[in-house]
């Protein structure tokens, strides 16, 4: 088994560099060539929302399973999303996976990263998608974690969105 990364922080790169031995990047995914290599590829909070423009669609509700949310605002993250997942899956063998971690604060930023990760070709792994709660010093939190992998008909409803937000 062999462990590599990218990371924009150059002290976590030298650190994971000395405690692995591996191949770390300082970068960012968008910025760093692939090499379709890896059977997975992790992604633990692998984007800045702070790089997201705020939405330009008209805001409205929508809901998934027992979720509201803005179906403006998830169709509008859906292009910024996009470039993520195409970046990340340079990265997969055409049979790897992905799993992505990240600050979906709620069920319409879910449902804009699936319908994202579907415009690249990977579709939801339902079994492993679950939501990971961690205990931070401000109390416990919750966060979804996807897992994608390459599919010819990806699709991703609110339906997949709630399912996988509720867990």
């Amino acid at each position: 088994m062999s462990v590599g990364g990218i990371d924009a922080a150059p002290n976590l790169v030298e650190i994971a560099s000395e405690l692995t031995g591996a191949e770390f990047v300082c970068g960012n995914y968008l910025d760093t060539e692939g090499r379709p290599e890896n059977d997975l590829v992790i992604c633990d909070f692998g984007f800045d929302l702070a790089n997201f423009h705020p939405s330009r669609k008209p805001h409205g509700t929508a809901v998934a399973g027992q979720y509201e949310y803005c179906l403006g605002c998830s169709e509008d993250f859906v292009p910024q999303f996009a470039p993520y997942f195409a970046a990340w899956k340079a990265w997969m063998r055409p049979t790897g996976r992905l799993a992505v971690v990240g600050r979906f604060q709620n069920v319409g930023m879910v449902l804009a990263a699936g319908r994202a990760a579907a415009s690249c070709g990977l579709g939801l792994v339902d079994d492993l998608s679950t939501k990971l709660k961690v205990d931070t010093p401000v109390g416990k939190q919750a966060f979804p974690a996807l897992v994608f992998e390459g599919s010819f008909e990806p699709t991703f409803t609110p339906e997949d969105a709630a399912r996988v937000y509720a867990r």
